[in-house]
């Protein structure tokens, strides 16, 4: 798996509103995986989460996660192994919009629980299919 800046055709790839999903270790040990929105800029991952769930709790524990990013079929597709670097309250939901702006064009309609979030850099990656 390579290490280091990803090349430009990967980012470009990430750029898009795409389907992913990340997983991480629960406070048990046991694998956990959840779908999620994320962006990808200047090199790093955001996420958004539940301040307080379980998988903010689970990363501020041990920060390393995967993030499995699909293309337009299954069988073109990127994984991220990432480790989280900042925790940081969305108080004003404003990464939370952000967000779901990028993926449908409107901010989240739901803002009573509080936000967190995550900002992760990428440790190494793989491909699969023409990317």
């Amino acid at each position: 798996m390579p290490r280091g800046q990803l090349p430009e055709n990967i980012q470009s790839f990430l750029g898009a509103p795409r389907p992913a999903v990340v997983g991480w270790v629960r406070r048990d040990g046991g694998a956990a995986t959840a779908p999620v929105w994320f962006r990808f800029t200047d090199g790093t991952v955001e996420l958004s989460m539940d301040a307080e769930g379980p998988r903010a709790r689970a990363l501020r524990e041990e920060p390393r996660f995967s993030l499995s990013i699909l293309g337009d079929s299954w069988y073109t597709q990127v994984t991220l192994h990432c480790r989280a670097q900042t925790f940081t309250a969305d108080t004003d939901h404003a990464v939370l919009d952000a967000l779901s702006v990028h993926y449908t064009g409107e901010p989240y309609p739901d803002h009573a629980h509080p936000t967190l979030t995550v900002t992760a850099s990428v440790d190494r990656w793989h491909t699969f299919g023409e990317i």
